[in-house]
Parts: C-alpha cells; structure tokens; sequence
C-alpha cells in the first residue's frame, strides 16, 4: 500500500461586494479583507455571529449552567455531602483532559470544604472509565459518593454496581450519549437544553468547570459570606488555566463557551499559583507567560498524557497538584523522562506498523494492525496505540485501527483514527456484536475485541469503508488563501491574529503560493528538516523570506534542481537570542510544474 498524496483545497475566494458587505455591518472592528476571509472560511458570515466569534463572552456571561439536565440535583447532592462531611471522590480518567479535570473539580470542592479525594485509574490494569473494582477500593475507604469527570457516561452496569454498593454517583461526562444512560445523575452537553447551545462542544474538564460554576452560585446564594473575593478570584485563576489546558489537548472544538473558556484561561496561566506547571515548563523550555494553543497542544498535553500512556496518570495529577517546589521538580523530571520514553516507543511502534501497512493491497480501504508481539518487543504498547494509528491514519489517508494485547490474554486493546469521510464510532456501533466494549467520537474511539474476532472485525470493517468511502484517493488539506510573498508582514501577522485562539475547527490560517523561487535550501537537525530562503515575483528584490519544513529533509536534492516550488504555509514570528523576525512553517511543498 502506497501513501496517498495530499490534495490542496483552496475555499472559495470572497467577491469584493461580499467583502465590502461584511465589513460596512460591523465598521467598528475595521475587518481587513484577509480576516473576512478567514472568517468566511471557518463559517462566520452573519454579523452577529463574527462578533460573538472575535469578542467572546466573558465567562460570567455564559449560560448558566444550572440550565443542565441533572445539575441542581448534583449541586444538592454535593451540597449535603459538605455538610455531612462525607468522604467525595473524583474520579477521573488517565489522559490530559482527564487529569486536568480531576485536579479542577478537587482543588474546587477542598475549596468549598468538602473531603475530596482523587482516583485516577490506570490504563493498563484497569481501562477506560468505571470498573467495579475500583469501586470496591472507594468503598472500603469509606465514599459515600464518587463524581465522575471525563468518563462514565456508558458505564451503565458499573453505575449500578455503585448503587448496590451504597454509593452515590454523579456522572459529568462529554461522550457520545449511549441509548440508554446510566440510572444515576448524569450531566453531559449533549443532553440538550434551549439555552445551553454554547455548552454542545466541551470537553470532559470544561463540563467539570460548569458544576464549580453552579456550586459556587448555589453556595453563595445560602452564604453570601462564605468566600472572600480575592480567594475566589485565585480560585478562578487557577482553575481556568486548567481549562484550558485540558479543552486544547483534548482538541474540543474552539467554538461556543470553549472559545471563552480558552481565551480566557490562557490569559489566566501566567497568574496560575501551584508550582507544578511552570517546573513542568521549565524542563521544556517554555514560560507560562508565552502560552498559547500551539504549546499546549506541544508541550503541556503530552507530558501530561505521557504519564498516562507508560505508567500512572497520578504522576500527572500530582505535578498539577502539589504545592511543594522539590516535588514539583521531581515530578517535572519524571514526567519529563516518561514523555522521551514515550516519543521513542511511539517511533519504534510507527516504523514497525509502516512497514506492515506498505505490505497490504492498495485497494485495502481501511487499516487494521494487531500484534501479539508487539508486547514483548516494546514494552506495553496500549498508551500509544491511539497515536500510532493517528499518524498512520495521515500518512495512508485510511481509517486506521491498532490493536495491541490486554491483561487478558484472549482479548486485544486498541484505538481507531479515522478520516474526514469514514465515522469510526458509527461503524463500530454496526459491529458491536464482535466487540467486548468501545466507546469515541467521529474521528476518533477505542475499543476491545476477543482475538477470535479480530478477523471477522477486519473484514466487516474494510466492507462499510469501501461502502462509505468511495474510492477516494487522497486527502485534502484545506487552505484558507493564496497569498504572495510580499504580504507575509508583521501587519498580517497581528490581523490573522484576531481570530486566536487556534485549534480544533478554527485551525492556523493556512495559505499557498505558487512557483515560489528557492534563493537557497540546506538540511537542519541532521537530515530531517529543511531550512529555506524564498522569494516570488512580489518579493523578488529582497533577500528573501525565511521557511522552516519539518520532516522534508528528503525534498532537499529536487528543490536544489528545480528550485520552484509550490507550498502550503503558516506565517509565525520566530525569537532566537534575542532576534525576532517572521517565517514561514510550511505545511507542504512541491515541486513547481
């Protein structure tokens, strides 16, 4: 099977009528013609819609969300739960969105008085979500109730188990609803409610975020005294950088109250008080205080997840946690190791799985990979299956499905990464017959199999991909413009600017330009990158505009004979010792034909 090559896709270009129409509504934010481009390309044409999108609501201002389905009764149940003194657990899960809301939901009700305590389970011995013997363990340590943040929503069974052992549950959750939820308090976003729109697109720690914010409301509706502002202004500081943190790894969608939770809780980061993240950073060579989507996405969520993925999550939970300045740079260090560990067995899994996807028919319309010694030859392989078959998915253009061995030596672990045109949940849903559990999104989802089914699971798989698919033959990259060279300014830097926070459904503005002459192009880190000089007919009198293409080292010897070139690029500022200057990150790049 050969790689599919990438088909650039240009939106469709504005008249200058629709230009001209979009900016006279809304005179006062003096709209560029590229921004109404790119706001255009994101679907925001409605004045109304391109204000609430560039101006988003403060966090007071969201809906409130004692509006969600099940949250008054949680609040009153938590309420009690203070009052009585009960022993609470936050029970979260292993990844960053999962951890992050973990520690959120604990610092915010130890805030509030409550005997909060953590439990985070872990992916190898334990799975995704509720499992009845961690319940079992939250019981003899005297819980009387367990809320659950990021997971829980298709633990139907479990949730009973929790019932029939005298524990109270409360399910905060932002997975796709199953048929039939679990028959305990459950509040998730997709449960709709007029009125709470904005809330649709959460993620696990922002869904955590909107109980704090009804608790909070409640309390000092029964107290008005009970919090001092400065405390709650620390309080808010501390928990929407976690937010953040968590909404941007788990790549929710930047849209509705995750545009304001982002936004805001970037600005909050630098003000964050707990030592743990800023060591973390340190490590990495990163402040707090130049924190954007891009370095979450980066640097904050895999070391988070690293921990997860190889280990115990709680290493993860701890750094976020702890008040101390030695534990938080033991941690650091720690997290900071596991993340290479995880880098290279991410590698060594990818190169094994490339080579076996190269030996498959190029009809093959979906990639399944199953190895049973992939245990033994890397370590446990179940942290990074999901990565794997993310970059084997971009790389093979396919729905891709990688399986490693559970602790059950009849089953199989893994996680699906599908394409724009192929939803992997719904194709599971049409197979669970075959399948023991699985749970996802659209793009994304895990699952496991009994070993015996693998075979027919394939099989079934490849028939609804060829059935959905259609033959494509490539995947499309998106751009949001044709730009010459001669407009890559700092002026257009601060205008596309307007539009960040960056991330999921609200990507870095992409831009091409064609026959793009090669002034001068050598390798950088060994031969794995490309550094370049370029310029075009725009810009052809200056010394040219800076790129950096990552991974195209191997491009190196056909742009040095042809010397133009087609790309696809970022426009970033770039700070070396006290340089700064802009570049270009190229996202793709061809020889000129």
């Amino acid at each position: 099977m050969e790689s599919r090559p990438s088909r650039w896709e240009l939106y469709p270009p504005l008249t200058s009528e629709e230009i001209s129409r979009t900016q006279s509504k809304l005179p006062s934010l003096q709209l560029s013609p590229l921004v109404v481009q790119l706001l255009a390309n994101r679907g925001y044409r409605e004045a109304l819609e391109i204000e609430r999108f560039l101006r988003p609501l403060e966090i007071d201002k969201l809906p409130n969300p004692l509006l969600m389905v099940g949250m008054s009764r949680a609040v009153d149940r938590i309420c009690d739960a203070i009052a009585r003194h009960e022993k609470i657990i936050v029970y979260g899960d292993f990844d960053a969105d999962g951890v992050t809301a973990t520690a959120l939901l604990t610092i915010a009700l130890t805030f509030m008085g409550a005997i909060a305590e953590p439990y985070v389970p872990n992916r190898i011995t334990e799975g995704y979500g509720i499992n009845v013997g961690a319940l079992n363990t939250v019981a003899a340590r005297g819980a009387k109730l367990i809320i659950t943040v990021d997971c829980g929503i298709s633990n139907r069974e479990e949730a009973q188990a929790a019932t029939d052992l005298g524990i109270d549950l409360i399910i905060t959750d932002h997975h796709h609803l199953p048929s039939e939820l679990p028959d305990v308090i459950c509040i998730n976003p997709q449960q709709h409610v007029d009125g709470c729109e904005d809330f649709e697109c959460l993620a696990g720690v922002g869904v955590a975020y909107q109980l704090v914010r009804a608790l909070i409301t409640c309390i000092r509706e029964r107290e008005p005294t009970r919090f001092k502002g400065k405390d709650l202004l620390r309080l808010r500081d501390n928990l929407l950088g976690l937010v953040a943190i968590g909404t941007v790894a788990d790549i929710a969608p930047l849209k509705g109250a995750n545009r304001s939770l982002v936004k805001h809780g970037l600005a909050a980061l630098p003000r964050h008080s707990l030592p743990g993240l800023r060591t973390m950073l340190e490590f990495a060579h990163v402040s707090l205080e130049s924190m954007d989507t891009e370095r979450i996405g980066f640097v904050i969520g895999p070391r988070l997840n690293a921990a997860g993925r190889l280990e115990d999550a709680r290493t993860a939970y701890q750094l976020l946690m702890t008040e101390d300045f030695r534990e938080a740079r033991e941690l650091a260090q720690k997290l900071e190791a596991q993340n290479r560990r995880r880098q290279a067995l991410t590698n060594s899994m990818t190169d094994q799985a490339r080579e076996r996807t190269r030996e498959m028919p190029d009809d093959a319309e979906l990639i399944l990979l199953h190895s049973p010694n992939w245990h033994s030859d890397s370590g446990n392989p179940l942290g990074v299956v999901g990565l794997v078959a993310g970059k084997l998915a971009e790389e093979f253009g396919r729905p891709t499905l990688v399986l490693a061995p559970g602790q059950d030596d009849s089953e199989s672990k893994g996680s699906a990464r599908s394409t724009a045109d192929f939803d992997i949940r719904d194709a599971l849903e049409q197979v669970k017959g075959l399948l023991v559990r699985f749970g996802g999104h659209k793009a994304a989802a895990g699952l496991t199999v009994k070993n015996e089914n693998i075979e027919e699971l394939n099989v079934r798989l490849c028939e609804l991909a060829r059935a959905r698919v259609h033959g494509a033959t490539s995947q499309p990259i998106h751009v949001d413009s044709e730009l010459p060279l001669s407009m890559v300014t700092y002026d257009t830097l601060e205008a596309i600017t307007e539009l960040a926070p960056f991330g999921a459904e609200n990507p870095t503005p992409l831009f091409m330009a064609h026959n793009v002459h090669v002034l001068d192009a050598y390798h950088v880190g060994a031969t794995a990158h490309l550094k370049l000089m370029l310029a075009d007919r725009t810009n052809i009198s200056g010394a040219g505009i800076e790129a950096i293409a990552f991974r195209m080292g191997h491009m190196l010897d056909p742009i040095k004979r042809d010397r133009r070139v087609d790309i696809l690029f970022h426009i970033e500022r770039r700070e070396w010792r006290g340089d700064s200057h802009l570049q270009l990150r190229l996202r793709d790049l061809h020889i000129s034909q």
